[in-house]
């Protein structure tokens, strides 16, 4: 959730009866996300609610075919290509990966992003699409999917070859073992989306698939 909440921030969980578009929640991942079985909690963003249609489109977040309604810190995945290598030392506090001949992978937000630019060494800042593009949920592509629309509790849905992925990560929350196209599927919960800040550094509903209401805690709240 970098830059909102930082490795050894703080924050308290609190459980809610209603979840409201863009709090930050607690949540249990899907089983094959957690093979120690350590019910490890993580956090993301809510950004689509039960019933409500989202879609990324060109990496711009739409829902119900309008853009997010809340303003976000991003941070977004860049190659910066320098002159020369960069003192690391100086740059602890950013969060990149040295790719070698120049080349450094960066994920920052807007104004870390500036604060890159200011180095003297800096040539060239292309922004990149994550490397778990084969394994979205949505679609092909991290940056570009959809329309989804999120079931609820009740909802019948029909399977197809433009749905079978989300269908499938469905799975372990309905109960399906042999899921077939044309299959309809009526499902027994209310089902969230969830998406980090960190857009192109983080595991989370593109990848996980939608989450059930049961797996969801409660909202975080910062100290």
């Amino acid at each position: 959730m970098s830059p909102t909440l930082n490795v050894g921030d703080r924050v308290a969980v609190v459980s809610v009866d209603t979840l409201k578009r863009n709090q930050i929640v607690a949540f249990y991942p899907p089983d094959k996300y957690d093979p120690n079985e350590e019910k490890a909690i993580w956090l993301s963003r809510l950004v689509a609610l039960p019933g409500e249609e989202a879609q990324m489109n060109k990496g711009k977040l739409m829902i119900n075919g309008n853009p997010y309604p809340f303003k976000l810190n991003l941070k977004n995945e860049y190659l910066v290509t320098t002159s020369m290598p960069l003192d690391e030392k100086r740059m602890a506090d950013f969060e990149f990966q040295n790719l070698g001949q120049n080349q450094y992978r960066f994920f920052a937000s807007i104004d870390e992003l500036a604060a890159v630019r200011k180095n003297g060494a800096v040539l060239n800042i292309e922004e990149r699409i994550s490397n778990y593009d084969m394994n979205v949920v949505f679609g092909e592509s991290v940056d570009e999917w959809g329309p989804v629309r999120l079931p609820k509790s009740g909802d019948v849905i029909l399977v197809s070859e433009a749905n079978l992925k989300m269908v499938m990560a469905l799975a372990e929350f309905e109960n399906l073992t042999d899921i077939q196209i044309q299959q309809e599927i009526k499902v027994s919960h209310d089902y969230f989306l969830v998406i980090s800040d960190n857009r192109h550094n983080a595991l989370d509903g593109r990848y996980l698939g939608l989450i059930p209401r049961g797996n969801i805690v409660g909202i975080a709240l910062t100290k």
